[in-house]
C-alpha cells in the first residue's frame, strides 16, 4: 500500500473515533438531563401527594355524629279518680218483726220469719226467711218453688234439694229474700202476707201439693 492510501485510512479512522466520541458525549448529557428532569418531577409529585394528604386529613373521618334527638313529650299525669261518695247514714230506727206458720194437719209445716230495717228516710228493707219444720223430708230442687205475697206484689224464690231425717222435729232452711218498700219515718205498715212452697208430694199419707202460710205484717217506721 502506498503512503497516500495509508494516510487516507488513518484519517478516516480518526474521524470515526472523533465522531463516536462526540456521539458518546452527547448521549451522556441527554441521560443526565433526563435524570435531572425526573428528579425535578419528583418534588412536584411529592408536593401533590402532600397536598392530597392534607386535604384528606382535613376531611372528617367516619360518619357525622348524630345530633341528640329531642326527648318525647312526657305523658300527662294521671288524674285521680274521684272518691266514691259514701252512702248517707240513716239515723232512723224501724221496729217490726214476727213469724207465722202453716197448718197442714201433719208434722210438716212452713214457717215464715220476717224483719225490717231502715234503708233511707223514706224506705225500709223487709227480709223474709222460709223454713220447713218436719221430721223427715226428701224433696227435689224447685226453681221458683216458693213465694211471698203482700201489698199486691209476689216475690218468688228457688228452693234447694232437701234430704233430712230426724227422730225429733227439725227446722230446715228453704230460702230467703229481701225487698224494699216505701215507708217514711213515723208511718206504719200493717198488711196481710201469704207464703207458699210447692212440695208436690205426700206427708203422713196427706197430699200436699203446696204448703201455705198466712199472717199479718206489722211494721212501725
Amino acid at each position: 500500500m502506498n503512503k497516500g492510501k495509508i494516510k487516507a485510512t488513518i484519517l478516516i479512522l480518526v474521524l470515526l473515533v472523533v465522531t463516536a466520541a462526540v456521539a458518546a458525549i452527547a448521549t451522556g448529557r441527554t441521560v443526565k438531563n433526563g435524570g435531572t428532569a425526573q428528579n425535578t418531577a419528583r418534588p412536584a409529585q411529592t408536593r401533590q401527594a402532600q397536598t392530597r394528604q392534607a386535604q384528606e386529613s382535613e376531611t372528617p373521618s367516619g360518619p357525622p355524629e348524630e345530633s341528640a334527638q329531642p326527648s318525647g313529650t312526657p305523658a300527662p299525669a294521671e288524674t285521680e279518680a274521684p272518691a266514691e261518695t259514701a252512702a248517707p247514714v240513716v239515723s232512723r230506727s224501724v221496729s217490726g218483726s214476727g213469724s207465722f206458720t202453716s197448718d197442714t194437719g201433719t208434722a210438716m209445716n212452713l214457717v215464715v220469719n220476717y224483719s225490717a230495717t231502715a234503708k233511707s228516710d223514706s224506705e225500709i228493707n223487709l227480709t223474709f226467711d222460709l223454713y220447713l219444720n218436719c221430721y223427715t223430708i226428701n224433696a227435689t230442687a224447685k226453681p221458683g218453688g216458693a213465694s211471698v205475697t203482700f201489698n199486691g206484689q209476689t216475690y218468688t224464690m228457688s228452693t234447694p234439694e232437701l234430704s233430712s231425717s230426724s227422730a225429733t222435729p227439725t227446722s230446715v232452711k228453704l230460702c230467703s229474700t229481701t225487698v224494699t218498700v216505701p215507708l217514711a219515718a213515723g208511718e206504719s205498715l200493717n198488711v196481710p202476707v201469704t207464703a207458699s212452697w210447692a212440695f208436690g208430694g205426700k206427708y203422713s199419707n196427706v197430699d200436699l201439693a203446696t204448703i201455705d202460710a198466712a199472717g199479718t205484717l206489722s211494721i212501725q217506721g
